[in-house]
């Protein structure tokens, strides 16, 4: 199941994060169709840069030219300048297997945050 291999990825990468979105949804008991993984992470240059090496680990790709560098470096202007809101990646072999990170919010700020990568 791709969410598990997502989970398993930015665990061994001690990524801090908070599943959000659809699948979040369906684990609180609601019915809800959807195909990508939300995503928050800690906004810092650390989780980035493992947040898209534990991403590259199983198949993933950036959906812009972009790396982990650059859109912690220039988050606050692709926000303010393009409306992005998420940093998006998917399996150019499988269009099913697509993560999204949402790049205007801070994990640390949630109280969800995954307790193992933050050890």
């Amino acid at each position: 199941m791709f969410i598990k291999k997502v989970i398993r990825s930015l665990d061994k990468h001690r990524v801090k994060y908070a599943l959000i979105g659809g699948y979040a949804v369906a684990l609180h008991g609601a019915v809800r169709g959807t195909v990508d993984v939300d995503i928050v992470i800690a906004l810092n240059r650390t989780t980035f840069k493992s947040a898209e090496s534990a991403l590259h680990e199983i198949g993933l790709e950036s959906r812009l030219p972009v790396t982990a560098e650059e859109v912690f470096s220039f988050r606050e202007e692709y926000i303010r300048k393009r409306n992005l809101k998420a940093w998006s990646f998917a399996n150019p072999r499988n269009p099913l297997e697509v993560v999204d990170i949402l790049i205007t919010e801070d994990a640390r700020k949630i109280s969800t945050v995954n307790k193992r990568a933050s050890a």
